[in-house]
């Protein structure tokens, strides 16, 4: 059984590494607006969206996070 996430807003935490990307265009591919949230942009292009967060505080990169359908936190 799967899922039907297309259309679902996907929020990834330190997702500008190697997992993340990967995630990212995984989920962009099955119709997710994906949002990476990370200190650094991430390498490359894709259709996912990038929000900058210092890791420390909250900001407005927290916008990111209504009406998130989940989020994966890969932030260490």
């Amino acid at each position: 059984m799967s899922a039907n996430v297309s259309g679902k807003r996907i929020v990834i935490t330190g997702g500008s590494g190697f997992l993340g990307l990967n995630l990212a265009r995984h989920l962009t591919d099955q119709g997710c607006d994906v949002v990476i949230v990370s200190r650094r942009k991430p390498a490359g292009e894709g259709r996912w969206r990038w929000v900058q967060w210092d890791a420390r505080t909250v900001g407005d990169w927290s916008e990111a996070l209504i009406g998130a359908a989940g989020i994966v936190n890969l932030a260490g």
